[in-house]
């Protein structure tokens, strides 16, 4: 069988609702913690309420981006905003999650070491700037 892009693998999870970085306690939007993301059976995404913000394209990696290029700060509508504006110190943190993150799975395969809020950190940035 022929994996698609955009087709979560199997045990997927969905990184809004579980990311240690920028959802520890779950998704703050809806509540729900280490929610499934669509498997080969569900290529339009019903089974993830997050599918069409950011959890099937790249797209997050475009947050980061921008607040670099904005000094680190970031536009955030919703309940989990960035705590702290502006670039400071660079950090690590080796995410306990990665192997079920679709975030990181999607870095993995554009050739990135580091999923988008791990990416953040490491330049500086609160990574909850890679929300929306």
């Amino acid at each position: 069988m022929t994996m698609l892009p955009w087709v979560f693998a199997p045990g997927m999870q969905c990184p809004a609702t579980m990311c240690p970085l920028v959802a520890p306690n779950g998704s703050p939007w809806t509540g729900e913690y280490a929610g499934a993301c669509p498997g080969h059976d569900d290529i339009d995404g019903g089974g993830c309420p997050w599918w069409s913000v950011g959890c099937s394209t790249g797209g997050v990696q475009g947050q980061v981006e921008e607040a670099a290029e904005a000094g680190g700060r970031a536009f955030v509508v919703g309940p989990n905003q960035p705590r702290r504006e502006g670039i400071g110190e660079a950090r690590t943190y080796d995410c306990p999650r990665a192997a079920v993150c679709r975030w990181q799975e999607i870095a993995t395969a554009q050739g990135r070491s580091l999923c988008p809020p791990r990416d953040a950190l490491a330049r500086g940035m609160d990574p909850r700037v890679t929300l929306f």
